[in-house]
């Protein structure tokens, strides 16, 4: 990957466990704790923390997403890298579980509980990815 296109981002998704996505991408699009941002070539250098929701890699026609539990997004030249604390391929989601969690959560999230709106927020992100 050191010869990147000028037009393409070199993406590197990881987490400590595993290494989910390596290649080069038209646009890269991750929720930040500041909101939405979307990483083309060229980008200036950056660097975010990731907030729990959608990351979306767009080359050509083609669509990849996952399910980001947080981390951080680095940005470099023709480069980005998303460190992730958790991070799940959209053909990874388990549909049934993600409805599970979220309904262990619920009641607790809405009540105020920090830690179960987190986990609700993880659950919804996954059940609205499989359902696409």
């Amino acid at each position: 990957m050191a010869d990147v296109a000028e037009h393409k981002v070199a993406v590197h998704l990881v987490t400590p466990e595993r290494e989910l996505y390596s290649g080069e991408v038209d646009l890269l699009i991750a929720r930040t704790t500041e909101g939405d941002v979307g990483i083309m070539a060229n980008h200036a250098p950056l660097l975010a923390a990731l907030a729990i929701g959608p990351l979306t890699l767009v080359d050509g026609g083609d669509r990849r997403r996952a399910a980001i539990d947080g981390g951080f997004l680095h940005v470099k030249g023709n480069r980005a890298d998303v460190l992730a604390e958790f991070a799940e391929l959209e053909s990874e989601i388990d549909l049934a579980a993600a409805e599970r969690r979220a309904e262990r959560y619920r009641s607790k999230a809405e009540a105020g509980d920090a830690a179960a709106q987190a986990e609700l927020a993880k659950a919804v992100v996954r059940i609205d990815l499989a359902k696409r």
